[in-house]
């Protein structure tokens, strides 16, 4: 099939820059990627990976694309699309990586006419950052939010959905408001949950010195989001400040509300209340696809090719692991291996193998 878009020019070639490059090339979306970094290591080390086919002189050298993809920080997004707008010519597509939407429609209004604006939020990542850290698999099976603006047309939006399905992501399409209460309920206010758990556990250094280097499992795994760049997460935050605030009001008020089950001694309602984020949570994949796959999580030691026998024990079997992921490993002990399959059928073929190799399934796999 012929690219979907002739050119593409990338803003930005860290992680999401940089691995969309990567998926671009890799499976011929585009004619020729052509990216911008302000670091001129950081443009080296995208050419040197794949992530794109020429490196920009300059910022505005990218309007000559078909479509303009800003992978900046959120808080970059306005004054590079500022910069680039006066060498902006009808008929291109601008779109953007952000978590954030409430600016879209306003720049929208700015830009010349017959340029399209078309608000982009792929719902993957990692803890890690740099074009060091891009993947060219980063946006498979990931949703895919796109944020029509008043300067969006159908064409495009139909021509951006299908490069969107082409990379191997799911498309949603829905309002800038929608999104933005959208991410602050799945990913901005569990950043500050996570956080707010740190901090509140400091407080026991006091007391007790070692507090945090005795934290189990169940607290790193709660935790692991406050790992991110304060900075980064600072703009994205502000950014996204009043759906923040109604979101920490409904989380206020739950608050008060399960604090009341404690003060009254209500172990029933507390069990209740359990038992309903229990039923929520296994509703819940593993990992967000819009492929859903058949699951099965195994108990793994915690010795050297640990990992490999398993993957050749099902290799021996012909069963395909569509997707694996770690869930925790205690030194010396050993941990959860999740692991997700194309069908029930590869699953249970894949159960069958392991059970005679001797690998224990936890319970429901």
């Amino acid at each position: 099939e012929p690219p979907v878009f002739d050119r593409i020019g990338i803003v930005g070639l860290g992680l999401m820059g940089g691995s969309l490059g990567m998926a671009l090339r890799r499976k011929g979306l585009a004619a020729e990627v052509i990216g911008y970094a302000r670091s001129g290591w950081t443009g080296k080390e995208a050419v040197r990976r794949g992530a794109v086919d020429s490196l920009a002189a300059d910022l505005t050298a990218v309007t000559a694309a078909d479509l303009v993809v800003l992978a900046v920080p959120v808080g970059q997004l306005l004054p590079v699309l500022e910069q680039l707008s006066p060498g902006l010519s009808s008929g291109t597509v601008v779109t953007d990586l952000g978590s954030v939407k409430g600016w879209v429609d306003r720049a929208a209004e700015s830009l010349p006419v017959g340029v399209e604006l078309i608000g982009g939020h792929p719902m993957t990542g990692s803890e890690r950052a740099g074009i060091e850290a891009a993947d060219p698999f980063l946006y498979d099976g990931a949703p895919y939010l796109l944020v029509p603006t008043s300067r969006t047309g159908e064409g495009s939006l139909g021509k951006l959905r299908r490069l969107v399905e082409a990379l191997g992501s799911r498309p949603i399409i829905l309002p800038a408001q929608v999104h933005d209460r959208l991410v602050a309920t799945v990913s901005h206010l569990p950043h500050l949950a996570a956080a707010m758990l740190v901090n509140a556990g400091r407080f026991l250094e006091g007391e007790l010195p070692e507090a945090l280097n005795l934290v189990g499992g169940g607290f790193r795994d709660a935790t692991r989001m406050a790992a991110g760049d304060p900075r980064l997460w600072r703009e994205i935050l502000a950014a996204n400040r009043w759906a923040i605030m109604r979101g920490l009001d409904v989380w206020q008020t739950e608050t008060a509300r399960w604090k009341e089950l404690f003060v009254t001694g209500d172990w029933d309602g507390l069990e209740n209340e359990l038992g309903k984020a229990q039923e929520t949570r296994r509703k819940m994949p593993q990992r967000p696809s819009w492929r859903p796959l058949a699951e099965m999580v195994a108990v793994i030691d915690d010795r050297p090719g640990a990992l490999g026998r398993i993957c050749t024990t099902l290799g021996q079997a012909e069963v395909n692991i569509a997707d694996l992921r770690l869930l925790r490993i205690e030194p010396g002990t050993g941990g959860t291996l999740w692991m997700g399959f194309a069908t029930p059928e590869e699953r249970t073929a894949a159960a069958a193998a392991l059970g005679a190799a001797g690998y224990k399934l936890l319970e429901g796999s």
